[in-house]
């Protein structure tokens, strides 16, 4: 895993100011702005396992983009049912323990639906995502997932950084944060899958 590549890669886009930029600026239009993120991060996402040594994609998809932000939304929601009722059960329990094996599901499931985003992503098919295989390859390779959903939690809190600035600080930084996560998720289905590390910047 290169944590490093998941941030450089964006500054060596030439465009990297604008495509953040509409990428942050989409964060303050609910819905149809949302779904907009969420299709480009799944072409970024796509490009990423795919070896594209320039992943930022271009804002060029717009219909795509909402198509596939509403597929990306559909996969989270579905694979997020299973980690809701047993964080609800743990709940109900009233148990620290419980409590904490709750707490830990839901980590284990935000990484599942990453993994299968990634399928997502590669096929635009649905069907590609609910399978056993995004549960199979996180299981089976929690080394690459951990990193990812550690450094989430990391580039989330800096991502509060932008907040010092007011709405155009915290646009980049939000926007920057997401892309990073993306990156990470997309070393870790190539590495699950035996695509090797990272391709870096052709010059």
């Amino acid at each position: 895993m290169d944590i490093g590549r998941s941030i450089s890669f964006i500054f060596e886009d030439r465009s990297w100011i604008v495509k953040i930029l509409i990428l942050g600026v989409f964060f303050l239009i609910p819905v149809i702005g949302w779904l907009l993120i969420g299709g480009y991060l799944l072409r970024l996402l796509a490009n990423v396992i795919n070896g594209e040594p320039n992943p930022l994609p271009e804002w060029n998809n717009w219909g795509g983009d909402i198509a596939g932000g509403l597929k990306a939304f559909v996969v989270a929601l579905i694979w997020g049912i299973p980690s809701w009722i047993l964080q609800a059960i743990a709940s109900a329990a009233d148990s620290a323990i419980f409590s904490l094996i709750g707490w830990l599901i839901g980590i284990l499931f935000s990484a599942i639906v990453l993994s299968a985003l990634g399928d997502l992503a590669l096929s635009g098919n649905l069907a590609d995502a609910f399978n056993r295989k995004p549960f199979d390859r996180v299981v089976q390779n929690l080394n690459f997932w951990a990193i990812v959903i550690v450094m989430d939690f990391v580039f989330s809190i800096l991502a509060l950084v932008g907040l010092i600035g007011f709405v155009i600080g915290v646009i980049f930084t939000l926007a920057i944060a997401v892309t990073a996560q993306m990156h990470l998720a997309g070393q870790a289905y190539r590495l699950s899958e035996g695509r090797g590390s990272v391709v870096t910047r052709r010059f």
